[in-house]
């Protein structure tokens, strides 16, 4: 399998109320953005491939939910990836999404997006690697987010690395 490491120290989590930092976000993704230039998306995928995103938003959000799961619906297919969806809580991957189309999403969810947990993790490699060990790595890093819910979403994801 290919060796994949985790550009960890980048959350828009605010560790203290554990909601979105919109100015965190920013600085994420244009981080994510100049690193990920000109980087190839095809059958095989090199450096940085996969965006996690997580949603852990109110019960009271439900509509929220429902919408963001129907968007996944439509994107995921075209990516090869798959999402979770359990009570309130959302888990996605993405290979191959680019950050644009990220931030596109993310953009989307705005009227409710403060109110929700959201993490964005980009895993980047040394070796090509297929949708299958994508695929493969996720499903460990969201069963692992499962039992540990005490933490950021983004530290969940980075354990398995």
């Amino acid at each position: 399998m290919a060796k994949i490491s985790l550009l960890e120290g980048l959350s828009a989590i605010n560790p203290k109320t554990g909601l979105l930092n919109r100015q965190s976000l920013n600085q994420v993704l244009s981080y994510l953005l100049q690193v990920s230039k000109n980087e190839p998306t095809n059958k095989y995928y090199s450096s940085i491939c996969v965006c996690f995103i997580f949603i852990a938003a109110p019960p009271s959000a439900q509509a929220f939910n429902n919408e963001i799961v129907k968007q996944l619906q439509n994107i995921i297919p075209s990516h090869c990836g798959f999402y979770e969806y359990n009570n309130s809580e959302i888990a996605a991957l993405v290979p191959g999404l680019s950050l644009d189309e990220a931030y596109s999403l993310m953009n989307s969810w705005h009227s409710e997006i403060d109110k929700a947990k959201v993490g964005i993790a980009y895993v980047t490699k040394t070796d090509l690697i297929s949708t299958t060990e994508i695929l493969q790595i996720a499903q460990q890093a969201v069963d692992k987010a499962k039992r540990r819910r005490d933490r950021t979403y983004l530290e969940r994801v980075a354990e398995i690395i």
